[in-house]
Formats: C-alpha cells, sequence, structure tokens
C-alpha cells in the first residue's frame, strides 16, 4: 500500500499524481488488511471523484469502506480533519455576485476584472489548486447533512470562486457545475423535505445567473463535442436548481428558461449545423415538457413557431432522419400536456408543421435514389399526430378535402384518421 500511495506529502498539491486503475485495484484488495494513514488514503481516492471513467465510482466506494471500517469517533476526526484540509486550500476571493440594481446602473469601478483578483487564481493554479476541487467534492459528498448548514458559509463561496473561474471552462469551470449539482442533490430537490432552502436564502439568486451563462458557450466560438460536455453537467443541474422552488415558481422559471435560453438562444443558433447538439436539445425540451405538464401552454406558441422555423421548415430536414422522429416525438409530447382549449387555438399551426414535413417525406418515398423505409415511418408518425388531434376535438374534414382535391397524395395522410 505504501509504494502505491505516490502522494506520501499530498498537502504539496503541486506534485500530486492520481492513482491509475490498476492501482486503484491494488488498494480495494488489500483495504480491509493493510493498515495505512487514513487521511493520507483519503486524499489520494478523492482525487478520483470527478473523473469521467469508472475510477469515479471505484473511489467512492472505497472512501465510503474507508469510512465505514471506522468507529463512530474516528471516522468524524477523519472527516473533519480532511474538511479542513480542503477548506485551507480553496480560493477564496470576495464575491460580486450581490450588487443590487442600482449598482448596476452606469459606471462603477468596483465592477469589472480585477488584476489583484487574476493574480490570486494564477498563484492558486500554479500551487495545485486545481486538485482540491474533487477533494471538495468528495467533502461534500460525505458530508453529514446536519453539517452542511453549519459550513454552507465557506461551501458557497468555495463553489462560486470556482464557477467564477473563465481560464479552463472543463477542468475548473465545469467542475463548480459538479459541485453545485452534488450540493443541490444532497440538500434535496423536494422543497418540502429540504432541510436548507435555496430560494430562501438566497443562493438561487446567486448561482442562477452564472449557470444561465454558461448556455452561451456556443458553437462556433466553441467546439461542439465540448459543448455537449458542458451541457451534460450544465442541463442537469440548473433543473434541479430550478426546482428548488416552490411548484409554481418552479414551473414559472422553467418556462422562462425554455423560452429565452432553448428557444431564443440555442435552437436558432445550432439548428440542424450541429445534430447531435440538437438531438440533446430536443430529448431536454420533451423531459421538460412532461415536467411543467399543462403550463406548457405559456409557451406553446414559441415552442410552434421555432420548431417549424428552424427545423420543420429547413429545406434539409429529411436528411437528418434522427432529428425529425425526434421533432415529431416533442410534437406529439406537446400534445400530450397542452391543454385541450390550446390545441383547439393552435390546430392550423399544428397542422401546417405535419402538412410541411408529409411533402418532404412523400418526396423522399418517391426518389428512386432514397430507400422510403424512413419516410414510411415519418408519415405513420404524422398520421398518428392527426389522430391526437383529432381527440382533442379538432375537425380537419372540410381541409381535407381541399387538401386532397389540390394534392392526391394528401390521401394517404388522412388515411385512417378522418
Amino acid at each position: 500500500m505504501e509504494q502505491i500511495l505516490e502522494n506520501r506529502n499530498i498537502n504539496d498539491l503541486k506534485n500530486v499524481k492520481k492513482l491509475s486503475s490498476s492501482q486503484l485495484q491494488t488498494i480495494e484488495k488489500e483495504i480491509d488488511r493493510v493498515s495505512y494513514d487514513n487521511l493520507i488514503l483519503l486524499k489520494n481516492l478523492s482525487l478520483l471523484t470527478l473523473e469521467n471513467d469508472s475510477r469515479k465510482e471505484t473511489s467512492l466506494y472505497l472512501i465510503q469502506k474507508l469510512l465505514d471500517k471506522s468507529d463512530e469517533r474516528a471516522r468524524t476526526i477523519l472527516l473533519e480533519d480532511f474538511i479542513s484540509f480542503v477548506k485551507n486550500n480553496l480560493l477564496f476571493i470576495k464575491q460580486r455576485h450581490h450588487t443590487t440594481r442600482e449598482e448596476n446602473i452606469g459606471l462603477n469601478p468596483k465592477l469589472g476584472i480585477s488584476l489583484e483578483d487574476d493574480q490570486l487564481r494564477d498563484t492558486w493554479r500554479a500551487n495545485g489548486g486545481i486538485y482540491v476541487i474533487p477533494m471538495f467534492f468528495t467533502a461534500i459528498h460525505f458530508m453529514e447533512r446536519q453539517n452542511i448548514s453549519s459550513n454552507i458559509n465557506w461551501i458557497v463561496p468555495g463553489i462560486l470562486n470556482i464557477l467564477d473561474d473563465t481560464s479552463d471552462i472543463l477542468n475548473i469551470k465545469l467542475k463548480g457545475v459538479s459541485l453545485l449539482n452534488e450540493l443541490l442533490c444532497i440538500t434535496s430537490t423536494n422543497v418540502k423535505d429540504s432541510f436548507l432552502s435555496f430560494d430562501q436564502l438566497g443562493l438561487f439568486e446567486l448561482f442562477e445567473p452564472i449557470l444561465s451563462n454558461m448556455f452561451y458557450y456556443l458553437p462556433p466560438s466553441y467546439d461542439s463535442k465540448i459543448v455537449l460536455k458542458i451541457w451534460n453537467q450544465l442541463f442537469p443541474t440548473i433543473i434541479l436548481l430550478y426546482k428548488t422552488k416552490p411548484d409554481h415558481d418552479c414551473h414559472q422559471v422553467l418556462c422562462k428558461f425554455i423560452s429565452e435560453i432553448i428557444l431564443q438562444n440555442i435552437l436558432p443558433r445550432i439548428s440542424l449545423d450541429h445534430e447531435e447538439l440538437t438531438m440533446f436539445v430536443l430529448d431536454q425540451l420533451i423531459n421538460l415538457i412532461k415536467f411543467i405538464q399543462n403550463d406548457t401552454l405559456v409557451i406553446l406558441q414559441r415552442l410552434i413557431f421555432v420548431i417549424g422555423e428552424y427545423l420543420v421548415k429547413n429545406p434539409f430536414i429529411t436528411t437528418f432522419n434522427a432529428v425529425l422522429i425526434k421533432t415529431l416525438k416533442l410534437i406529439s409530447t406537446m400534445l400530450d400536456y397542452t391543454p385541450i382549449e390550446r390545441i383547439k387555438a393552435h390546430r392550423y399551426d399544428f397542422l401546417g408543421l405535419i402538412v410541411i414535413v408529409f411533402e418532404k417525406a412523400t418526396l423522399e418515398i418517391d426518389n428512386e435514389e432514397h430507400t422510403d423505409s424512413n419516410s414510411n415511418e415519418i408519415v405513420r408518425m404524422l398520421q398518428q399526430l392527426l389522430v391526437k388531434l383529432q381527440d382533442s376535438g379538432c375537425d380537419f374534414t372540410q381541409d381535407k378535402v381541399k387538401l386532397i382535391q389540390s394534392r392526391s397524395h394528401f390521401a394517404q395522410l388522412f388515411n385512417s384518421t378522418i
């Protein structure tokens, strides 16, 4: 064990080396029978708790095993010593997130980038401060619930300072998102059961603008693969943050998020140029609509417009079969959760989306260069959407006649629906 733990003097973060998978396996075999300095072992294992491979789960498992084999007093002392080490090595810079509306009017020499702050961050990074971030995650993860509240006075500034870093999005700033996600998970997303109210303590107002601004990291300024890595952490975290509000307020801020961030900013800018990102966003929209349910009516008009303008009307939409199918699933979800009165009010908007897609799909079927299996699946989905509209009380009898008279192939669309 001693040979494996190279970080004997782990207090010197500049020379830290992370354990390999094989070293972890050896520790797992020996942890029950080999006596070793538990604090050093805890520090070494905690360096891996934010890795993107199997070492994360293994290290968390071994830390739990290490704590479980200690008696209550030894466990308490070990965690206290570890938390003290983490706290002493975090970067603490005076926060400026609480500025009032009046302070933001006009020029204010106190705001903006501070040279002194930059120097502090540079020194912290040069001294290996980045290695304390996964230790910080470990401290939050294993901290007793009753101790979260008493330590919140340094946990929140610690997370904020990591989120404020602009020098390394993936290795520092995004790790701050992971820290916030962990804190949110531990403090409970059920407002009634939560022992720490983000809303009442003003923490929501501190974190929400920071997370929202990270959604502006988009192509072409940022590579799509990097954006996807950011979103994989960012979307679930900001949704957890919104869920710290009471139900009505939660739905309200989620509708605002969908409208301003996803529909006005993200989808128009990525459209079909970045298929993987578009698929990800469509999945998020489907899940969010299922959550807010009837409150979908607040954003329904903008949803219909953005879907039509940037996806359905795109001349290349049929070459992105997966995106098209996901778009139709989104429309289907909208019909499932929108109040019937609003569906009736927007029946021709929905019909327009269906007709445009049908025209494109049937062109693919008629084109000998394409197989018709995917297009036939699209037609079946369109027919199902028409059935949903009909079940909601939308009457397209006269429209059916006019469409078929103008183009006979529309008879296939209305087959077995009306």
